[in-house]
């Protein structure tokens, strides 16, 4: 971790302003989720708002200590990441699926609406504690990552084109494919 971070744990307003922030969008995420509970628990987004919620409450306790230590550091930046990364985008779709469902639209809304907040909040931490942005680290990390193949002369290769409909078999003959066969009225009829 940078300096930064660990001087950002010092003077803090702006962490302190989007530690504020995150624990009232826990506290609403907490609400949606206990009053949903006995009716959508077994539907398919219910996880993404279980991870949702417990992602959130990670952060904010790993964010809330008063001396954050370089571990605590380290594991907020790892949980920031994974949120971006994996939990972010697989929310977000389920939640529009609630949406697209028709049936709970509102609470789909609310949803979007929640996870959208979360990441902005997650992204003022960020810089707040002088972490990478979630691309800049993906381009880094693919930068440090060794080529697996030469980069050098294109060498082309020339394909003999074979007519539509026959196979090649292993002594260099060739099969025609059958044709199907015509169907009559009768057959458009009863299938």
């Amino acid at each position: 971790m940078s300096d930064k971070a660990l001087r950002a744990g010092e003077d803090g307003t702006e962490i302190r302003n989007a530690l504020r922030s995150l624990q009232q969008e826990l506290r609403v995420i907490h609400i949606l989720y206990h009053r949903n509970k006995n009716q959508h628990r077994v539907a398919t987004w219910w996880k993404q708002l279980n991870s949702l919620k417990r992602s959130v409450s990670q952060v904010v306790t790993v964010t809330s200590k008063p001396v954050r230590t370089e571990a605590d550091l380290e594991a907020l930046a790892g949980l920031l990441r994974r949120f971006a990364v994996r939990q972010a985008p697989a929310m977000y779709y389920e939640f529009n699926g609630v949406i697209a469902l028709g049936q709970f639209v509102t609470l789909g809304v609310v949803l979007v609406a929640a996870l959208a907040r979360v990441w902005a909040l997650y992204g003022q931490l960020r810089e707040a504690l002088g972490l990478l942005p979630v691309r800049a680290a993906q381009a880094e990390r693919e930068c440090d990552v060794a080529p697996t193949e030469e980069i050098g002369e294109e060498v082309a290769v020339a394909v003999a084109a074979s007519p539509p409909g026959a196979a090649a078999l292993p002594g260099g003959k060739r099969i025609k494919k059958k044709s199907k066969s015509k169907r009559s009225a009768i057959d458009d009829i009863f299938g």
